[in-house]
């Protein structure tokens, strides 16, 4: 749990020495918005950084379904790892067989979970250093296809006449 802390001094201090710039781009804690929220003290060595990540599948082959599923990924173990089966942890789940009408139903008890632990804190033990860590916070954030991005930001959409999420203005050919 201690990866994040030290890759992100290591990144930082080679930006330092390299005129803001980066060895490689190989992991999330590269971004330019982390980097800053570090910097900025928005994110400390305590936080647990998590990534919420949601995508729709279909359960049956000849079948049309619109299952949603919710995981958290936590950030703070090496990449190697937070992607393993045993470290993603179930969020939730919307099952089918038709299109969900309303993805904050479903989205809202998570994020008010997450922010309540924001607001009060998180205590964890660290084995590590064999110390509480009496108030932890866990910095969110969201990841998701075009259709389930879709259903997080309330926009039209990858098929619509304006569906960029990063609202630029382009129009589709749809």
């Amino acid at each position: 749990m201690h990866y994040r802390e030290r890759a992100t001094a290591d990144i930082l201090e080679y930006a330092q020495t390299h005129s803001g710039k980066l060895k490689e781009y190989n992991d999330t804690l590269c971004g330019r918005n982390y980097l800053e929220a570090v910097k900025t003290g928005k994110i400390k060595n305590d936080n647990v950084l998590v990534q919420l990540s949601l995508d729709g599948t279909q359960l049956y082959h000849d079948k049309e379904s619109d299952c949603w599923i919710f995981v958290y990924i936590i950030h703070n173990l090496p990449p190697e790892l937070h992607y393993k089966k045993r470290l993603v942890i179930p969020a939730g789940f919307i099952p089918g067989p038709e299109k969900m009408k309303d993805g904050d139903l479903f989205l809202c008890p998570i994020l008010y979970h997450i922010s309540a632990l924001q607001n009060e804190g998180l205590r964890i033990w660290d084995a590590s250093t064999q110390t509480h860590i009496p108030h932890s916070t866990p910095f969110i954030f969201v990841t998701a296809d075009s259709p389930a991005m879709v259903m997080v930001s309330s926009m039209v959409g990858h098929s619509g006449k304006f569906g960029c999420r990063l609202y630029c203005g382009l129009p589709g050919r749809h």
